[in-house]
């Protein structure tokens, strides 16, 4: 099964994971944090900016999302259900 485009945007090389690992185990000033790794993707909504400022972690690789007709059905289908499942949310939040 193909990646959908939200899934190909999140993509982080092998390379960008381990530096993010190193990055992090090296961050000894920071006891905990929850935090966003991937590479640098176009069109992905989080970007790596907290978490360079947080633990230096920048990067190298990007994938671009490529989209195919069977990923454009997909995604359209899943936004169908979505919308189906907000509107019995709604009729359910009323009753």
């Amino acid at each position: 099964m193909q990646n959908g485009l939200w899934g190909q945007r999140m993509w982080v090389s092998d390379r960008d994971l381990c530096q993010a690992i190193e990055c992090a185990v090296r961050a000894r000033d920071v006891p905990f944090a929850v935090l966003n790794v991937m590479s640098a993707n176009p069109g992905m909504r989080w970007d790596s900016e907290h978490t360079g400022s947080v633990i230096g972690y920048a990067p190298e690789d990007r994938h671009v999302a490529v989209s195919t007709p069977e990923i454009a059905e997909g995604e359209r289908r899943a936004r169908l259900e979505q919308e189906i499942v907000d509107r019995l949310e709604q009729i359910s939040a009323k009753w």
